[in-house]
């Protein structure tokens, strides 16, 4: 009897570990896709296909993308290197 109750403490554990693993991981996920799209359009100006809807927009300084991937949403916002000030 005590052996099925620490086997479904651990059991029980176990996913509650996975499933923030998860969570985790679709939002390093989101973040890459966003990131890569934004990279993409800054360099060529066109927009790279994604599995996930992400909107570019186009700032006189910087690019912005913005996905929202299920529940996570992320923005990525890189400057443009001609409108940069050193």
């Amino acid at each position: 009897m005590e052996f099925l109750g620490v086997l479904a403490l651990v059991i029980g554990l176990i996913e509650i570990v996975v499933v923030i693993y998860l969570r985790f991981w679709h939002q390093a996920e989101c973040r890459y896709w966003v990131f890569e799209k934004t990279h993409h359009y800054l360099f060529t100006k066109r927009r790279l296909q994604t599995p996930y809807p992400i909107q570019i927009f186009e700032t006189p300084q910087t690019v912005i993308g913005i996905g929202k991937c299920g529940s996570v949403q992320e923005k990525v916002e890189l400057p443009k290197l001609e409108a940069a000030q050193w």
